[in-house]
């Protein structure tokens, strides 16, 4: 009676595959009505102890409240469904890139080069670059408005799929200030 209604089959097949020898232990994370009338997240584990006959004597088990961990799991799913309709609606190219290598790359970042997604997320940016002198200076000098500024932004120059030369202004900002 104090299971959440939309949970209470679920809890129930589970302890049932448990009391069945089906399942080792019973596991489940679910709603339980709090004393104050507010449902919390509970997450519980058991055991069914038997008798000599295999009948069940008791169940042993602890449940905790993860409610707060539910709702903070709850927030970031929201905060990165915000940040990917940004990063897809985004109207120039945005690449996230780590030592210099592309982790994720959104459409107009593909339209831009000629690359595909999967021609992009996991090379090292340098395949852009018409020569290692530019490689190495916009690494140079973005890395130093960084460590000054935040954030830096440098002119320079890419080698599209086709084989043409485009003119790219970057801007780049670290995700973790602590480590760019």
């Amino acid at each position: 009676r104090l299971v959440h209604p939309d949970d209470i089959a679920r809890v129930q097949s589970r302890m049932r595959a448990h009391l069945d020898g089906n399942a080792p232990v019973f596991e489940s994370v679910h709603r339980m009505k709090h004393q104050s009338g507010e449902w919390r997240w509970m997450q519980s584990r058991a055991k069914g102890v038997v008798d000599d006959n295999g009948r069940l004597i008791r169940l042993l088990g602890a449940e905790s409240d993860i409610t707060e961990r539910k709702h903070a799991e709850e927030e970031l799913r929201k905060s990165e469904a915000h940040l990917q309709s940004v990063f897809r609606a985004a109207p120039i190219g945005v690449g996230v890139v780590v030592d210099r290598m592309f982790k994720q790359v959104n459409k107009r970042m593909c339209e831009i080069t000629g690359y595909s997604n999967k021609e992009l997320v996991g090379q090292n940016a340098r395949m852009l670059y018409t020569c290692d002198d530019d490689y190495e200076h916009v690494g140079r000098e973005k890395y130093r408005q960084i460590r000054d500024f935040g954030t830096g932004t440098v002119e320079t120059r890419w080698k599209c799929k086709a084989g043409n030369i485009i003119d790219v202004l970057l801007s780049s900002t670290p995700i973790d200030m602590g480590g760019p």
